[in-house]
């Protein structure tokens, strides 16, 4: 009978531990989101740097992202409602194509 209340004790500690761990993974997720920026898409160029499409307000915008730097490379206007969705996601590599054909350098002026 003993050994029946220990892992009872034991499976009461851990369905605690989980519920805590649940509610502060929900607070910790809704404090790390923005209502005014979000980062649509991301593709890794090397093993510290990426590309990423950030939606900024009313503005979309390809981000060049390092450990030390955010770059901003191009706004991208009008786009992202055009080119063709995967569940939901923006296809990052049309956009690219997209910007390539019309002859783009991602240079601002």
């Amino acid at each position: 009978m003993a050994y029946f209340e220990v892992f009872a004790y034991l499976f009461i500690v851990l369905l605690v531990f989980y519920v805590v761990a649940r509610i502060l993974k929900n607070n910790i997720d809704s404090l790390r989101r923005s209502k005014h920026i979000e980062i649509i898409d991301s593709v890794a160029v090397s093993a510290k740097s990426n590309l990423q499409i950030a939606k900024v307000g009313s503005k979309t915008y390809l981000l060049g992202v390092t450990d030390n730097h955010i770059n901003v490379l191009d706004e991208i206007e009008g786009e992202l409602e055009v080119l063709n969705r995967l569940d939901g996601k923006v296809d990052f590599s049309s956009i690219i194509k997209n910007k390539m054909r019309k002859g783009d350098n991602f240079e601002k002026n």
